[in-house]
C-alpha cells in the first residue's frame, strides 16, 4: 500500500513519456507486459510502480477487517493481530485493522498482547473476506479475580468478630488465625477490610487492610485485637476514721483505703482475666472480703465488698454550769453531741483503740460562755471519762427601733422604768445598760399628745443574744386600709402597694390589710405593684379618703394568663403526618418537620398533656409533653417520629406482695405493676427519642425509686431500668383543738389540716430517716404547737401530737399621750399568741366621725368598761361603748338619747361593725359589756341599767330590761348556751340576798324581765368582774368549772404573797359550787409583783393540754393604766400554775377585757 498515492495518467501520455525517457537515456523500451523498475504493471496490462491498475486490466478488490471490543477497563490496552498487521486498542467499541484484505483472502484475528490485569478472548475471528468489510470479529475482555484475606490475632476464645471488605458481606471470625473473604476482588481494583462489629470486650484494628489488587491474592491483612480492661472496685464499710487497710488484686496492685466508701484499683483488669481481691489490716482493725473473686466481664466490677471492724472505746466526761434550757454542743471527730443537763456525758460513737480523740467545744449553750479541759488524748484499752466542760452565763444589750415618728416628734423609751433614752427620729435605739441573761426587762414609751406609742414586745426575759427588736410603735389617729383578693391562683405571691410607699406581699385569696394605717381624712391609693407570675390582677375601689373607720372595700380581682404550648416535630419523611392533641382536645395535624404550636393556649396553673396519634408503621414519641403551665409559653415539647421503635423496660425489685406500683414514661404511658421482676411499657419509643420513666403512684406503704430512668433510645430496646422499692412508715399527726386551717411541714412534705383527728403526711419515711414537724401556717385566730416534733423514723409508723389553742384578744385603751380620764378614749384590739411575743394583729377601733358613724369609744377612767365576750357560736368578739368621738368630755355622763350606747363586734378577719345602738339604756351612766349568740341579738351589762336585751340593728332603738331588781352589773357573757353575769354592788334593798359572784336567769337566753338567780353556793365576799365558765366534767351537766377575778390586790403587809395572782377557781359537783382555796397562780419570774396582784378580765379555753387561762390584771388608779395581760395553763398537775406575762400596757394606757380570738 502506497503511503503517497500518485496521480493517475492516461496510457497514451505514459507511453509517450516513457519513450522520450528511454530515447534520451539510450535504452530500449521494454516490451509490453514486463515489470518496470517500480514493480508495477506497465501500460500494456501490467502493474505500474504504484500498484495501480492501468487501463490495460483489473486487480482484486480489498476490504477492511474489524469488529468490536467489550469488557476492556478504562486505561487498559489490548494488541490484536491479523496476519502481519497489528492493532493496539485502548477503548471498548469498534476497531478496524489498518491493512485491508482482498476479496477471497483469509483473515485470522488473534490476541497478540493481553491487557494488564485482564484476559481477552476472540469470537468469529477468522474467515474469508467476501464482498464487504469484515465487522463481526468479537473481542471480549474480563478482569482477573483474586482472593482477599489475612490473619486475626488477640481474639479471646468464644468471642465473635465481624469483618467486611468494601462494605460487602460480613465475615464472622470466632478465633485467632487465618481468614479469607469468600468474594474475590477484581485485579487492579481497591480492597478495604474493616471491622463491622467489635467483639465484646475487645478493641480490634486492621493493618494492611486497604490497597489495590496487583495480579495475585492479598494475604497480608492483619486484624490485631486487644482485650479491653475494666475497673475493679467496690465499697468498704466499717472503717473508723484514722485507720486504713491495704487491698490487693491477685496479690499485687495495692491500694490503701483510709475511709469508708468506694474504692477502685489503679490497674484495670483485662476482659476474660481473673481477679482476686484480698485485704491486709492492722489491729485494731479486722476485715473480710465478699464478692472479691471472678472473671472480668465486659463491664467494670463495682460490687466487691470489704467489711471491717474496729476495737473501740467510749469518750466522755462531765459538764457543769448549764442553766436549765441551755444546750451545749461538743464534737469528737465527726460526731456531734448536744448536752442540756449538767453531769456526766458520753459520745455515742466509740473511738478505735490506740487512736487519738479530740473533743472540741462547737457551741456554748444560749447565754453561756464555756471552757473545756482534757479534751484531747489517746485511747489506751479503756473508756475515757476525763473531759471537763465548765459554763457560766453572759450579759447582753437591749435595744430596738422606733417607728411612726413624724418630724418634730419625740418619745422617751425606758427600761424597767429607769434606764431612759429620748428618741427623736425613727430608727434604732439602744439602752446604755445591758441586761443579764435570764434577767427581765420591761420597755415602756412616754409620748406627748397627739403622738401615742406602744411597745408590743417590750417585756420578756433576756435570751442568749443582744435584743435589737424591741418595737416602739408610734402613731397618730389612723385606720387600716385593706380589702379582699379574689381569683388568685395561690402558690406564689404578688405585691400591692399603698400610696406608692408600703408594699404588701399577697399569697392567697381573701382579706388583706396593709400594715401601715393611713391617717384619718388622709388619701389612700391601692395599686398592683408587681403582678403575680402568670396572672393579671386589677384593683377596684382602690382610691379614696379615710373617713373615721377602717377601709375594707378595696377589691383586687385576679385572673390567670394563658400561654401557648409549643414544640418541634422531627422524623417525618415528607409523606407522613402526625396528629397531636393537648389534653385530648382538638387535633393538630403536623406533616412537616419543624415547629408546631397548639392554637388553644393553656391557663396559668392548668395542666397540659401532649399526645401523638399516628398510623403504623410510623411511630412517634413525645418528650417533655406534660406538666403544669407556668408563667410563660411551653416551648420544649419534642415529638420524634420514625419507623423503628423499641420497647422500654427494666426490672422491679422489693415490691411488697399485693402492692401496686404505677410507673409512667414520658408522662403519659402509665404501667401498673403488682409483682417484682421484668417489666416493659406498652408503648415503644421511637429510635433516638428520649424516655423519662418516673414513679406515678407509689405503692401503699412503700417508696420506689427509678435508676437510669432518663435517656434516649439508641438502636435497640431499653431494658436496664432498675426500680427498687422499700417499705416506708407513715408520719402522722394527731391534731386537737383546731378550728381553722393549719399548715404543717416536715422537710419538703407539706400537710394541710382543717379538722381535728388523725392525719398523715403524704410521704412515708424509711427507717432511720429524720423528721421535723413544724407549723408552716397558723390557723387564723389560733396558735398550734407541735409536741416532740423531731426525731428519727423507726420500723413502724408514728404520730406527732399537735395541740391548737385560740389566740387571745385584749382591749387596749388609750393613746399614751396623757393620763386616762373620763373623756371618750380611743382603743384598739391586740391579738397575742399563747406563747407571747409581738402582737399577731393590731386592730384599731374607729373613734372619730359624726354621730351614727361606724365608731366606738370608752371612758378612759372607768376601768370596768371594755370587757370582751366571745359569741356563743365563737365567731364574734363583742364589747360595748359609746357612739362618741374621742375627746368627748365625761362620756359616761352623757344622755343615751344624744349619745347612743353601742355594741361593737369584730370577726375573725378583724372586720369591725356596730351590731346594735341603744337610745334608752345606761342613761347618764356606764355601759360595760355586751355578748351575743350569733349577732342577731345582744345582751348588755352596765351600771344603772342592769342586764338588757336588744335586737341587732343599724339605727338606735329601745332595749328590754331583764334583771328585775338588779341594776349594777359588770360583765355579761354566754357560756354553754346560757347568759351569765357578775354583780357590781348588791342592790338595796336586797330581798334575794345577792352577793358578789356569778349569776344567771331562770331562762337560758332571756328576752323579757326575770329575777336573776345566784349560782348555788357561788358567793364571793370581794368585788369581782371578769369570769369564765367551762364544761370539763362529763359526769356533771352543763358548766362545772369557773375562773373568777378578784379586783382587790392584797399587799404583803396585809398577808398577800408577792408574785401571785388573785384569781379564784370554783368547781360544781351537780349540787353546789365550791372554791378551790389552794389554787394560787404564781408568776414565773420572781419580782414581777410586790403583792398579790388583783385580776380583772378573764378568759378560759379548754385545749388538748389543759385549760388555757388569760387574765388582765387590775390596777385601781388612773383607769388601770400600766397593767398586764398574763396567761397560765391549768392542766391539773399543780395548784400553783406558772403565770407568764404576755404584755404590759405602756404609760397612760390600760388593758381591759380579754377573750379568746374568734374562730372562722
Amino acid at each position: 500500500m502506497s503511503l503517497h498515492p500518485r496521480p493517475r495518467l492516461s496510457s497514451a501520455v505514459l507511453v509517450g513519456l516513457l519513450s522520450v525517457v528511454l530515447t534520451a537515456c539510450g535504452s530500449d523500451p521494454k516490451s509490453p507486459g514486463e515489470p518496470d523498475a517500480g514493480g508495477g504493471i506497465d501500460a500494456g496490462g501490467g502493474t505500474d510502480a504504484g500498484g495501480e491498475t492501468d487501463a490495460g486490466g483489473e486487480t482484486p478488490v480489498s476490504h477492511a477487517v474489524g469488529g468490536t471490543v467489550t469488557g476492556l477497563r478504562e486505561g487498559a490496552q489490548v494488541v490484536l493481530r491479523n496476519g502481519e498487521d497489528s492493532l493496539r486498542v485502548s477503548a471498548n467499541g469498534a476497531f478496524v485493522f489498518g491493512q485491508k484484505v482482498a476479496e477471497g483472502s483469509a483473515y485470522s484475528v488473534v490476541i497478540q498482547e493481553q491487557p494488564v490485569g485482564a484476559t481477552c478472548t476472540t469470537g468469529e475471528a477468522s474467515g474469508t473476506v467476501g464482498d464487504a468489510d469484515v465487522t463481526r470479529v468479537l473481542v471480549s475482555c474480563a478482569a482477573n479475580l483474586h482472593a482477599v484475606g489475612g490473619s486475626v490475632s488477640g481474639l479471646v476464645a468464644g468471642s465473635t468478630l465481624e469483618l467486611q471488605n468494601n462494605g460487602g458481606p460480613v465475615l464472622t471470625v470466632t478465633e485467632s488465625g487465618a481468614f479469607r473473604f469468600a468474594e474475590e476482588v477484581a485485579d487492579l481494583t481497591d480492597y478495604a477490610v474493616t471491622v463491622k462489629t467489635q467483639p465484646e470486650g475487645h478493641d480490634c484494628i486492621v493493618e494492611h487492610g486497604a490497597g489495590t489488587l496487583s495480579g495475585s491474592a492479598v494475604t497480608d491483612v492483619a486484624v490485631n485485637c486487644t482485650a479491653r480492661t475494666f475497673a475493679l472496685g467496690g465499697s468498704l464499710f466499717g472503717l473508723t476514721p484514722g485507720n486504713s487497710v491495704v487491698l490487693r488484686n491477685n496479690g499485687e496492685d495495692a491500694v490503701t483505703v483510709s475511709s469508708n466508701g468506694l474504692f477502685t484499683f489503679a490497674r484495670p483488669v483485662a476482659f476474660g482475666a481473673t481477679y482476686a481481691v484480698t485485704v491486709e489490716a492492722t489491729y485494731p482493725v479486722t476485715c473480710s472480703v465478699s464478692r472479691g473473686e471472678g472473671t472480668m466481664a465486659a463491664q467494670a466490677v463495682t460490687n466487691v465488698a470489704v467489711t471491717c471492724n474496729t476495737t473501740r472505746y467510749l469518750v466522755g466526761g462531765t459538764v457543769s454550769g448549764i442553766i436549765k434550757g441551755g444546750v451545749l454542743k461538743l464534737q469528737n471527730g465527726a460526731e456531734s453531741l448536744l448536752i442540756n443537763t449538767n453531769g456526766p456525758f458520753t459520745f455515742a460513737q466509740p473511738v478505735p483503740d490506740l487512736a487519738g480523740y479530740a473533743v472540741s467545744l462547737v457551741s456554748s449553750p444560749i447565754g453561756h460562755t464555756c471552757e473545756m479541759v482534757g479534751g484531747t488524748g489517746t485511747l489506751s484499752g479503756a473508756n475515757v471519762s476525763s473531759v471537763v466542760v465548765t459554763c457560766e452565763p453572759k450579759q447582753y444589750h437591749l435595744g430596738g427601733a422606733v417607728t411612726g415618728l413624724s418630724s418634730g416628734q419625740s418619745v422617751v423609751v425606758k427600761n424597767n422604768g429607769t434606764d431612759a433614752v429620748t428618741v427623736t427620729t425613727n430608727g434604732a435605739f439602744s439602752f446604755p445598760t445591758g441586761v443579764l441573761y435570764r434577767g427581765t426587762y420591761a420597755v415602756t414609751a412616754e409620748a406627748t399628745y397627739p403622738l401615742s406609742c406602744i411597745v408590743p414586745n417590750g417585756t420578756g426575759t433576756q435570751g442568749s443574744a443582744d435584743i435589737t427588736n424591741v418595737a416602739v410603735a408610734c402613731r397618730t389617729q389612723a385606720f387600716a386600709v385593706g380589702g379582699t383578693v379574689t381569683g388568685f391562683v395561690e402558690g406564689m405571691t404578688f405585691e400591692l402597694w399603698l400610696n406608692e410607699s408600703e408594699v404588701l406581699t399577697v399569697g392567697s385569696n381573701g382579706a388583706f390589710t396593709f400594715t401601715r394605717p393611713v391617717a384619718d381624712l388622709g388619701a389612700y391609693a391601692v395599686a398592683v405593684k408587681t403582678q403575680p407570675p402568670g396572672q393579671s390582677c386589677s384593683v377596684q375601689q382602690g382610691t379614696g379618703t379615710v373617713g373615721g373607720s377602717n377601709v375594707t372595700q378595696v377589691a383586687v380581682t385576679c385572673s390567670p394568663d394563658s400561654f401557648a404550648v409549643k414544640g418541634t416535630v422531627a422524623g417525618l419523611d415528607g409523606s407522613q403526618s402526625v396528629v397531636l392533641r393537648n389534653n385530648g382536645g382538638a387535633a393538630l395535624t403536623v406533616a412537616v418537620n419543624g415547629a408546631f404550636v397548639f392554637p388553644a393556649p393553656v391557663a396559668f396553673g392548668g395542666a397540659y398533656s401532649v399526645s401523638a396519634e399516628i398510623a403504623p408503621p410510623l411511630g412517634c414519641s413525645v418528650a417533655k409533653g406534660f406538666g403544669t403551665m407556668g408563667a410563660g409559653d411551653v416551648t420544649d415539647v419534642t415529638v420524634l417520629c420514625g419507623g423503628t421503635s423499641y420497647p422500654v423496660g427494666g426490672v422491679v425489685a422489693g415490691l411488697a406482695a399485693g402492692a401496686t406500683l404505677e410507673l409512667q414514661n414520658n408522662g403519659d404511658d402509665v404501667l401498673a405493676l403488682s409483682a417484682n421482676g421484668p417489666f416493659t411499657f406498652t408503648r415503644s419509643v421511637v429510635d433516638q427519642a428520649t424516655y423519662a420513666v418516673t414513679v406515678k403512684t407509689q405503692p401503699v406503704g412503700q417508696r420506689c425509686s427509678v435508676r437510669s430512668g432518663d435517656g434516649a433510645v439508641n438502636g435497640g430496646p431499653v431494658s436496664d431500668l432498675a426500680v427498687s422499692c422499700e417499705d416506708v412508715y407513715a408520719l402522722g399527726v394527731h391534731v386537737a383543738g383546731l378550728t381553722g386551717t393549719l399548715g404543717l411541714r416536715s422537710g419538703t412534705d407539706t400537710l394541710t389540716v382543717v379538722a381535728d383527728g388523725e392525719h398523715a403526711f403524704a410521704q412515708g419515711l424509711l427507717p432511720g430517716e429524720s423528721y421535723s414537724v413544724q407549723v408552716s401556717r397558723q390557723p387564723l385566730g389560733q396558735t398550734c404547737e407541735v409536741l416532740s416534733g423531731t426525731g428519727t423514723m423507726g420500723d413502724a409508723g408514728l404520730t406527732v401530737a399537735v395541740s391548737c389553742a385560740p389566740n387571745v384578744m385584749v382591749l387596749h385603751v388609750g393613746g399614751g399621750a396623757s393620763a386616762l380620764n373620763a373623756t371618750a378614749t380611743e382603743a384598739f384590739l391586740e391579738e397575742y399568741r399563747p406563747t407571747g411575743g409581738a402582737p399577731v394583729r393590731t386592730l384599731p377601733i374607729p373613734a372619730m366621725g359624726p354621730a351614727g358613724a361606724n365608731r366606738l369609744t370608752f371612758s378612759g377612767s372607768d376601768d370596768y368598761q371594755g370587757a370582751l365576750a366571745l359569741s356563743g357560736n365563737g365567731r364574734l368578739l363583742t364589747f360595748a361603748g359609746y357612739d362618741a368621738a374621742a375627746g368627748t368630755a365625761n362620756v359616761s355622763g352623757t344622755s343615751a338619747a344624744q349619745t347612743s350606747r353601742v355594741v361593737g363586734q369584730v370577726d375573725v378577719a378583724g372586720a369591725f361593725t356596730i351590731g346594735a345602738r341603744l337610745n334608752d339604756a345606761y342613761d347618764l351612766d356606764s355601759v360595760r359589756s355586751a355578748t351575743t349568740v350569733d349577732g342577731s341579738a345582744y345582751w348588755l351589762a352596765g351600771r344603772g341599767g342592769g342586764i338588757r336585751h336588744v335586737l341587732a340593728g343599724a339605727n338606735p332603738r329601745a332595749s328590754t330590761v331583764l334583771s328585775n331588781g338588779v341594776n349594777d352589773c359588770r360583765v355579761v357573757n354566754v357560756f354553754d348556751g346560757r347568759v351569765y353575769f357578775t354583780l357590781g354592788i348588791a342592790p338595796v334593798p336586797n330581798p334575794q340576798g345577792y352577793r358578789q359572784g356569778v349569776h344567771a336567769f331562770p331562762s337560758a337566753l332571756p328576752t323579757v324581765m326575770e329575777t336573776p338567780v345566784q349560782l348555788p353556793s357561788f358567793a364571793i365576799t370581794l368585788t369581782t368582774s371578769g369570769f369564765a365558765l367551762l364544761d370539763l366534767d362529763p359526769e356533771v351537766e352543763g358548766v362545772d368549772t369557773a375562773y373568777v377575778s378578784i379586783n382587790i390586790s392584797l399587799p404583803a403587809s396585809q398577808g398577800g404573797t408577792p408574785d401571785t395572782l388573785r384569781l379564784e377557781k370554783w368547781t360544781f359537783d351537780g349540787v353546789a359550787w365550791s372554791k378551790k382555796d389552794s389554787f394560787v397562780p404564781t408568776f414565773a419570774v420572781a419580782g414581777t409583783t410586790t403583792n398579790r396582784m388583783a385580776a380583772h378580765g378573764v378568759s378560759a379555753t379548754k385545749t388538748p393540754s389543759g385549760v388555757r387561762v388569760y387574765v388582765t390584771t387590775y390596777l385601781s388608779s388612773s383607769g388601770g393604766a400600766g397593767n398586764m395581760v398574763v396567761t397560765f395553763l391549768d392542766d391539773g398537775s399543780t395548784v400553783t400554775p406558772s403565770v407568764t406575762v404576755l404584755a404590759t400596757a405602756p404609760a397612760n394606757t390600760a388593758f381591759r377585757g380579754v377573750s379568746a380570738s374568734p374562730r372562722p
